[in-house]
């Protein structure tokens, strides 16, 4: 979950969403998410996927 005052929380992830895709790209696991984190630009928005009471939900992250 995003952590109060950080760009996750402003963008609305909360405590038991399911990340399931970053910048379209499915994620199984917190290893292709450090993969993708580390191959994505970090000055420059991050579309999340999330499943959040059953509902697939796309949030953007900004990090400014």
């Amino acid at each position: 979950a995003g952590e109060p005052g950080r760009p996750a929380a402003a963008a609305g992830v909360t405590d038991g969403d399911l990340i399931v895709a970053l910048q379209g790209r499915i994620v199984t696991s917190i290893d292709d998410i450090h993969r993708l984190l580390t191959a994505l630009p970090l000055d420059q928005p991050l579309v999340v996927t999330v499943v959040r009471d059953a509902a697939r939900i796309e949030l953007t992250v900004d990090p400014s």
